[in-house]
């Protein structure tokens, strides 16, 4: 089974594989984790302010790394 990443809000839980998101930007606030498609709007979006812990965005940063591009 492929790895999956999991959202979850205060109405809703969501499970999307890492195939679907296949390249990432990181932008000063949030890791935006986007489509294949260079068109639409199929995309994800992980803010920084959530992680905890001074070595929280480099974590994160490696596991976007092993699972997606950056691009």
């Amino acid at each position: 089974m492929d790895e999956a990443t999991e959202h979850t809000t205060r109405d809703t839980d969501v499970t999307i594989r890492w195939t679907m998101l296949p390249r990432y930007v990181e932008t000063p606030r949030p890791f935006v984790l986007l489509t294949a498609r260079r068109t639409g709007t199929g995309f994800a979006y992980l803010p920084k302010g959530g992680l905890t812990g001074p070595d929280g965005v480099d974590r994160l940063r490696a596991v976007l790394d092993r699972n997606s591009a950056r691009g």
